[in-house]
């Protein structure tokens, strides 16, 4: 078993992942990134003109099979409802007539975030304007999963006794594109002797007045 190390914490305003680091002794692929969950209770869900709103700088996404399997390509965000180049309700065209947000019962896609690969940079930003709370999203990965809890259904209970239903909650989650072994347009996954993978990840909060 290769060594793995991993620290979480918490600063002003923010929470922090730095994980992993592992060195391995034989070529080997890391399955998948280590990602953590932040999900935003959402009395009303994700109705078309309810909060909160997504910006994220991506160009392109990681269209999916029927099976949430990415195909290999990087589709332009452009014309679709996975452009949130400027602030968009999230629930705001998951609705639409659309074959991806079919196959995934709303979001469940990964966006290529437009950074340099390995370096930390702003993946998204989501504002709640009801209470004007703010999360940013960082990381030095180079794709980011966000779920729009298409597959809640209420056995999940959080904080306070919540039970998240039905698109109660999201998830943003820096990653490696998933599928990427099979994918060899997508950065590398495969880990040689002796290199250490390294990602950090930075969860920042604050208040809109």
């Amino acid at each position: 078993m290769p060594p793995v190390a991993a620290a979480h914490g918490a600063v002003e305003n923010s929470a922090y992942g730095d994980a992993p680091s592992a060195t391995r002794g034989e070529s080997t692929v890391p399955a998948t990134a280590v990602s953590s969950h932040r999900a935003a209770p959402l009395a009303n869900g994700l109705a078309p003109k309810s909060r909160p709103t997504l910006n994220s700088p991506a160009d392109t996404f990681t269209p999916v099979d029927r099976t949430l399997i990415p195909t290999g390509e990087l589709r332009p965000v452009a014309g679709t409802p996975f452009d949130f180049r400027t602030p968009t309700a999230i629930g705001a065209r998951i609705g639409q007539d659309d074959e991806q947000l079919k196959f995934g019962g709303g979001y469940d896609h990964n966006w290529v975030i437009n950074k340099p690969l390995g370096q930390l940079g702003l993946m998204a930003r989501v504002y709640d304007p009801a209470s004007g709370r703010v999360m940013e999203v960082l990381s030095t990965e180079p794709g980011l999963q966000f779920y729009s809890g298409n597959f809640l259904d209420g056995k999940n209970i959080g904080k306070g006794g919540w039970a998240y239903k039905f698109r109660n909650g999201f998830c943003m989650e820096p990653q490696h594109y998933p599928n990427s072994p099979n994918q060899p347009n997508f950065p590398s996954v495969v880990l040689k002797p002796g290199q250490v993978y390294h990602n950090t990840i930075l969860y920042r909060f604050s208040v809109q007045k």
